[in-house]
């Protein structure tokens, strides 16, 4: 269960699958970093991206099986945000690829097609190869299931005073952490459990 601008919920049919796929692939990525099959990737979101890998992989768990399952969210975090906007960064990214290797599967700009009829979002045709227009409607589309995310007025309190900072966290409704949540190094052993969380969830039948 995840808060949304419609609630806090489990996503649902096309937005239920785009997030389990992508979510699919943003693991597999970091298992091959994990295993030095892979160089580090990086969405230019740099609160998800400074992470370690394991890190990454924890915060996709905190985020995805809530998204998807029963589980209740964890408390707002920046990180959570950050972790959002990567996944949806994932999409765009995989549909530059789709329209770069002229792949005629259309896979991902598809499931974003179905996604915003399910939202009621007019989006191009989807063989528009502008990446650019896919980005800015991603953009929307995320907007629209999650809102706008609070961290990035919030980082622009940082560096002002301390005072400033927790009040406007406290006008929003969030934590006194909101900002400061880190996401801790993970054991081997820890690694492999969250591996095979966010696994159990992505690739279980509905």
């Amino acid at each position: 269960m995840w808060p949304t601008t419609e609630g806090v919920r489990t996503l649902v049919d096309a937005e239920h699958d785009l997030i389990r796929g992508l979510a699919g692939m943003m693991v597999d990525q970091l298992v091959a970093e994990g295993q030095q099959r892979s160089a580090p990737y990086e969405y230019d979101i740099p609160l998800f991206d400074q992470w370690d890998w394991r890190q990454r992989l924890w915060i996709l768990d905190q985020v995805v099986r809530p998204m998807l399952g029963s589980d209740p969210a964890p408390d707002a975090a920046a990180i959570w945000e950050a972790a959002i906007e990567a996944i949806f960064a994932e999409a765009g990214d995989l549909i530059g690829m789709e329209i770069s290797d002229d792949d005629t599967s259309q896979r991902w700009r598809q499931s974003v097609v179905s996604l915003a009829r399910q939202k009621g979002i007019d989006l191009p045709a989807v063989d528009e190869n502008d990446v650019g227009r896919w980005n800015d409607d991603l953009a929307r589309i995320r907007e629209c299931i999650f809102g706008p995310p609070n961290y990035w007025r919030a980082e622009r309190f940082r560096d002002g005073a301390f005072e400033d900072t927790q009040r406007f966290l406290c006008q929003r409704g969030l934590p006194p952490d909101f900002l400061a949540r880190i996401p801790p190094l993970l054991t081997i052993e820890e690694t492999q459990d969250t591996i095979d969380r966010l696994q159990s969830i992505i690739f279980r039948d509905r």
